[in-house]
């Protein structure tokens, strides 16, 4: 039986800040999805805490694709100095200039230059339509006041993107802060189509993220969930996944 957080007399209040509370409902969405849970139910959950999160960064004046976009810029850049991206492919790519001026100052700055300092800037209608794009299953959820009547695609739904999206927007806000529920979704995420979204491969990786994401490749999709399940009790514990 789940332990209620309402106080008995006597007893003090509990108080929950925004991050808290987004923390909470994103390691929920990510631990029911590991549980193979309704994917409009985790959806739900997970839509919450990104509202929470984008808010919070809103009010901050930062965005979570801007920084999606400014780590992919970042790693394009590390990959052409070390010569594993081409001229010729950001060209078809269309953002050779960007990336090799990205590229050269890290030849001159070396690691002073990070991700977070890379100068890009969304315009609004931009983030409008991330925005949009990542909330129209969620508001179609919550809301029935306009097209009671509507229907909706189950491909619409998309919950690792939303998941992915979530936790990278916590991330900015805790400072890097996340939790082995967030941490064992991102090798999920590489593992089951991630690492093509992302633009990298395995050598872009962690010796250890690389060799858990090559594991959960191999696995069938049950498998690969209930082996997550276990991952995160074993970071909780403080233990070495390989």
């Amino acid at each position: 039986m789940a332990r209620s957080l309402r106080p008995t007399p006597g007893q003090a209040s509990i108080f929950i800040n925004k991050l808290e509370a987004a923390r909470r409902q994103l390691d929920t969405a990510i631990r029911m999805t590991f549980a193979n849970e309704d994917e409009l139910a985790i959806h739900t959950v997970a839509a919450a805490a990104y509202r929470i999160l984008r808010d919070m960064l809103d009010k901050r004046g930062r965005h979570d694709l801007e920084n999606l976009y400014r780590a992919g810029l970042y790693r394009m850049a590390k990959d052409f100095v070390n010569g594993k991206l081409s001229k010729d492919e950001l060209i078809e790519l269309q953002i050779y200039d960007l990336v090799s001026a990205i590229a050269e100052d890290i030849k001159v700055r070396g690691d002073d230059v990070t991700a977070e300092n890379i100068p890009l800037l969304l315009n609004e209608s931009s983030k409008k339509a991330h925005w949009q794009a990542m909330s129209g299953v969620s508001g179609f959820l919550k809301h029935a006041d306009r097209h009671p009547e509507g229907l909706i695609s189950l491909h619409d739904v998309n919950n690792g993107s939303l998941i992915i999206h979530a936790c990278g927007a916590y991330a900015m806000v805790s400072r890097m802060s996340t939790t082995p529920e967030m941490d064992v979704f991102f090798l999920y995420w590489l593992a089951t189509g991630g690492l093509a979204t992302a633009g990298v491969g395995h050598d872009g990786l962690s010796a250890e993220d690389a060799e858990m994401v090559g594991y959960l490749e191999r696995l069938s999709p049950s498998r690969r969930r209930r082996e997550c399940v276990k991952f995160i009790r074993i970071r909780k514990q403080g233990g070495d996944l390989r």
